[in-house]
């Protein structure tokens, strides 16, 4: 298929759209999509968690139909982090019912709602009754193909229609837009419908929450639906969506990267890593501006480089700065480490632990200890599990500790240590039951059995065996000059450290 050379793009608020089916379609394209973003925002609430969404246009179905994901898709959403995309031919200028359906579908995506798979298909069915104007919005009403259905066939108990895993029957999504449509906009229903969408989003059954925020069973509601779908149903009005066409710029582009970066999300999306690879390669060569392409190739090839260039097209592409943090912590660059993670814009609450245990981390490779103790705290705060919390701990207790050389069974090891804990005695092994006394030391004895120190502590007189001289800490306040020589001493305070069996340890000149 050969497509139309020439692309444009026009950068709206909310979106980018490309299209190679003139400027002026471009921009219409743009203004539509516009007004989708303001009516979805205004009556759901919501909007996608991560743009600008990209729109790709193209001029003619047959275009098209060369990337659609199924033979009988008329448009398609696609996408993960870095970027949504939603792929369509251009169609009528005013006719917005395919957008806004896969609006619709990646809305729901992009919001990380668990809705039933009915309220999934009945949403987007809804908004694909839209009619928006310059001075009048209408949606809901009967619905092309699906109410005919509805009241010549026969209906899904709803209890089946509630439960269902799967959407294939024209019925099931007949009855998902009718259900949906009257749960919206009908009196008795429309006002609690912001909690029901909330309560389905959060994962609780659709008997359930229906049960909760209208107070009534599934035999009422059904029987209500049955009532709706009986007689004619017209479509609600709505306030103007003013266009915003003529505020945007439209600009030609080179289309191949932008060709070449679509070819590589669908594959991607069916499994295709190789050729998602050589395609997104690709479309990099060709100077693709997609921050969001450039980091997806950064992750699946571990390229260091394509996370920068992710960077320089985005400066604000926290995903990307997180990772690049990462991978500076684990080259051993702290510092470059600290600066890329206090460069990002925003902590996404499922990330908060594992941004701020790396930020202590680094902090604590660089002796920042005080600092490394906040972050650690903070970690702390967002851990949602033991082994979370026990990391946090344990960064909090580095951050507060040092490091002290100890033996044990002749066998010198490390452990940690208060930082504003007394000085350490090395030598003290774990079995000595060590013990410290203050008195005034009297004689040195050397012999064939090796040293021994003899100390009067108050009344008692402690005689201390030396096998190892080396093994002594020998501490000398106040900078004095000493030494021990064998026989009498002259009477000097001293403190003693020394185990249960009477091994000297340690000896302080005082």
């Amino acid at each position: 298929m050969v497509m139309a050379a020439v692309w444009m793009m026009a950068p709206a608020p909310h979106f980018e759209v490309y299209s190679n089916a003139g400027a002026e379609s471009t921009r219409a394209l743009a203004s539509g999509f516009e007004r989708l973003y303001a009516f979805f925002a205004r009556q759901l609430g919501v909007a996608p968690r991560q743009g600008p969404v990209r729109v790709i246009g193209f001029a003619t179905e047959a275009e098209f139909a060369e990337f659609r994901l199924k033979p009988d898709t008329a448009a398609f959403n696609i996408g993960g982090t870095g970027g949504d995309y939603i792929v369509m031919p251009v169609g009528a200028r005013a006719d917005l019912r395919i957008p806004a359906h896969e609006f619709a579908h990646l809305l729901i995506r992009s919001t990380g709602w668990k809705l039933p798979p009915w309220l999934a298909e009945g949403i987007p069915e809804v908004a694909s009754t839209l009619r928006i104007g310059e001075h009048g919005s209408f949606v809901g009403g009967e619905s092309r193909g699906r109410a005919p259905l509805l009241k010549s066939g026969r209906l899904m108990p709803l209890e089946e229609l509630l439960a269902r895993d799967a959407a294939e029957s024209p019925m099931f999504y007949a009855q998902s837009w009718a259900l949906t449509d009257m749960l919206l906009f009908s009196p008795k229903y429309a006002a609690g419908f912001p909690a029901f969408l909330a309560a389905t989003g959060s994962g609780m059954s659709s008997e359930r929450a229906l049960a909760a925020v209208y107070h009534t069973g599934l035999e009422a509601v059904a029987a209500d639906l049955r009532a709706r779908i009986a007689h004619p149903i017209y479509p609600v009005g709505l306030a103007g969506l003013a266009a915003a066409g003529a505020e945007i710029p439209v600009r030609e582009i080179d289309g191949a990267a932008l060709i070449e970066g679509l070819r590589g999300t669908i594959a991607f999306d069916r499994g295709d890593k190789a050729g998602a690879l050589a395609f997104w390669k690709r479309a990099i060569e060709l100077g693709t501006t997609d921050a969001g392409l450039c980091y997806r190739y950064a992750i699946l090839a571990d390229d260091r480089a394509a996370l920068e260039r992710t960077l320089s097209l985005d400066p604000g592409f926290d995903d990307a700065r997180f990772k690049l943090a990462l991978l500076e912590k684990n080259a051993g660059h702290a510092e470059e480490a600290v600066a890329q993670l206090r460069a990002m814009r925003e902590i996404a609450p499922e990330r908060a632990f594992a941004y701020w245990s790396a930020m202590a981390d680094a902090l604590l490779d660089l002796g920042r200890r005080e600092e490394a103790r906040q972050a650690a705290a903070r970690a702390s705060t967002v851990a949602s599990t033991d082994a979370e919390r026990t990391r946090a701990a344990e960064l909090a207790w580095i951050a507060e500790s040092e490091l002290a050389v100890v033996l044990d069974k002749g066998q010198a090891r490390t452990v940690r240590v208060p930082l504003d804990a007394a000085p350490r005695n090395p030598f003290i092994e774990p079995g000595d039951r060590a013990r410290t006394t203050e008195g005034t030391l009297e004689e040195v004895e050397c012999g064939d059995g090796g040293l021994k120190v003899k100390v009067r502590a108050a009344a008692r007189l402690l005689t201390l065996s030396i096998p190892d001289p080396s093994r002594v800490q020998i501490r000398n306040a106040g900078g004095v000059k000493f030494e021990l020589t064998c026989g009498p001493q002259k009477a000097r305070r001293v403190v003693v450290d020394y185990s249960a069996d009477g091994v000297l340890r340690g000896l302080e000149l005082r």
